[in-house]
């Protein structure tokens, strides 16, 4: 099973993959439920993936948070949630991503097609 990148100390983990998310959750619905546990200013990197021929995310999302504190506190507070926006016998499940930091993160999806004009499901990066 994936577990994130082998060998990270926790003290260098940024970025979390968040799985079991309700596939008819959209971008929208991730951010609000996001805001529950943790401060817009404290990530700058949210990307749920999609599948464009089923019209409904993946499953799984990616966060980045600002610091390794905030990203351990936030996986340890969401592992084992239910989701808040509906009902699903799925629990959140939270582990360290294996892309690690927004340039990464960023440099990772340049010349994907979920970064293509016009794409309505690209990685949002959020500033203050």
């Amino acid at each position: 099973k994936y577990g994130g990148p082998e060998g990270l100390p926790p003290e260098e983990v940024t970025t979390l993959m968040i799985r079991n998310v309700p596939r008819n959750y959209t971008e929208e619905a991730l951010l609000i439920e996001m805001e529950a546990y943790i401060s817009r200013e404290d990530y700058n990197f949210l990307y749920l993936t999609w599948d464009s021929r089923r019209a409904s995310n993946t499953g799984y999302a990616f966060i980045n948070c600002v610091n390794a504190t905030l990203a351990r506190d936030l996986c340890a507070t969401l592992n084992g949630r239910t989701w808040r926006l509906i009902r699903s016998p799925k629990e959140v499940k939270c582990v360290y991503a294996h892309v690690q930091g927004l340039a990464l993160n960023l440099a990772h999806y340049m010349g994907s097609s979920v970064v293509e004009e016009g794409y309505a499901h690209s990685p949002m990066i959020l500033h203050k």
